[in-house]
């Protein structure tokens, strides 16, 4: 086994493409299936499987990257303490979320604040069991979800077979993310029945994955409109009469100054928090994204303190 190989397992692991590794790393492909074939046969484990939909991590796989990459983070830990600033070295971090804009506006704060001569950093927003699962195979560095009183058993089942820790960040009032315009943008309060008549929209959740980053405040909806990024659900909110629910978190520049937030009246709450692997070590890059997380939350909630939920 060698540092090399290890280095190859990572980041074929990272790009979920054998092609895709190889041309990063700057060998052909042979090569790279040639020295991933070796050290299978060495170690006595198949790490990884692969389908129609590409190659993924078996179960030991994803065992056996947890210790290549520690076993790289102590190599970089000697280099940096024992060499020459390697100012040709990559500063890495990828976060995985839902859909919420002040997880990017800690990531443009966090982006602005390094001092690396390299970096290559990466915002991921996607479903929640992705999120969930990038974290769990060391993709991502931590993880922004929520929970409520709807997923959070289950939630807390899946992170607890994951090995994964849930950090609470805030938690706080649901809210109507709609257009300044809309008829209900007047109102102190909303309730589930006044959105009644308006199309809500959601974010696309895979077959049986019901843990999605909206509330259910309207039972079965009659116009419902699906979308797969929160740049196209800011631009159908800011145009239409359609309506989305979340945190209620509003940032000039990053959603579209058409678009305000009201209460919305339901017996519920979300406890918006950050995930990590629990044996991955707290870092420096760690601990000042979690503190800008921190920050920006703090400085554009709303603030509503009541649960009022009949009109």
């Amino acid at each position: 086994m060698t540092i090399q190989q290890l280095q190859y397992i990572v980041e074929v692991a990272k790009n979920d493409s054998i092609n895709k590794a190889a041309q990063n790393l700057f060998i052909s492909q042979p090569t790279l299936s040639i020295a991933i074939k070796e050290l299978e046969d060495e170690i006595g484990i198949t790490l990884f499987k692969r389908s129609s939909k590409g190659i993924s991590l078996t179960e030991e796989g994803i065992e056996f990257l947890q210790y290549a990459e520690e076993i790289l983070d102590k190599i970089d830990d000697v280099k940096k303490t024992y060499s020459v600033k390697d100012l040709s070295a990559i500063s890495r971090f990828q976060v995985s979320c839902q859909h919420y804009a002040f997880v990017v506006d800690a990531f443009i704060k966090f982006m602005n604040n390094s001092e690396a001569h390299k970096y290559h950093f990466t915002i991921k927003e996607t479903k929640t069991l992705a999120c969930i699962d990038d974290v769990h195979q060391r993709k991502s560095v931590i993880g922004v979800i929520y929970l409520n009183s709807a997923n959070e058993s289950l939630i807390r089942k899946i992170l607890s077979d994951k090995h994964i820790e849930f950090h609470e960040l805030y938690t706080v009032k649901p809210h109507v993310f709609l257009r300044k315009t809309h008829p209900l943008a007047t109102k102190s309060i909303i309730y589930p029945k006044d959105l009644a008549p308006y199309p809500m929209v959601v974010y696309e959740q895979d077959p049986g994955d019901y843990l999605g980053e909206e509330l259910s405040a309207v039972e079965n909806p009659n116009k419902v409109i699906t979308t797969q990024d929160r740049g196209t659900t800011n631009n159908i909110i800011a145009n239409t009469d359609s309506y989305n629910i979340g945190s209620g978190y509003i940032f000039p520049k990053i959603i579209p100054h058409e678009i305000t937030s009201v209460p919305l009246a339901i017996n519920d709450e979300m406890q918006i928090g950050w995930i990590k692997l629990a044996n991955r070590n707290m870092t420096d890059d760690i601990t000042d994204f979690v503190a800008l997380l921190k920050e920006s939350m703090d400085n554009n909630y709303p603030g509503v303190k009541y649960i009022k939920t009949n009109p």
